[in-house]
């Protein structure tokens, strides 16, 4: 994969970051970081992915974020709409790893 995101022009990746959100899950809250003012590259990367690789689809509509912890229900919630990284960008090369953690 990581192969394919080179060929595209999609091995490194630069965004702002934005504020501190959940997604509401079954079982669970994802605590994330809003990417804000990202380019094309995030959007294309995860086209790649969907279309080269079998996985399930959770989420139609794709959402560039950063995850910072998996939590029990409504332990997070007092973080959700914060900003505490306000003015810093996310920058650096992509590495992809799969569900067992291999890394490519």
């Amino acid at each position: 994969m990581f192969e394919l995101l080179k060929e595209n022009n999609l091995d490194y990746i630069s965004s702002y970051l934005g504020k501190i959100d959940v997604f509401d899950c079954d079982g669970y809250d994802v605590l994330i970081v809003k990417m804000i003012d990202f380019g094309k590259e995030f959007l294309c990367a995860n086209n790649l992915i969907k279309d080269n690789i079998d996985c399930k689809i959770t989420h139609p509509n794709y959402t560039p974020h950063m995850t910072l912890c998996y939590a029990r229900k409504g332990m997070v919630d007092r973080f959700k709409g914060i900003q505490p990284f306000e003015n810093m960008i996310l920058q650096g090369n992509v590495m992809f790893s799969n569900k067992k953690g291999d890394k490519k």
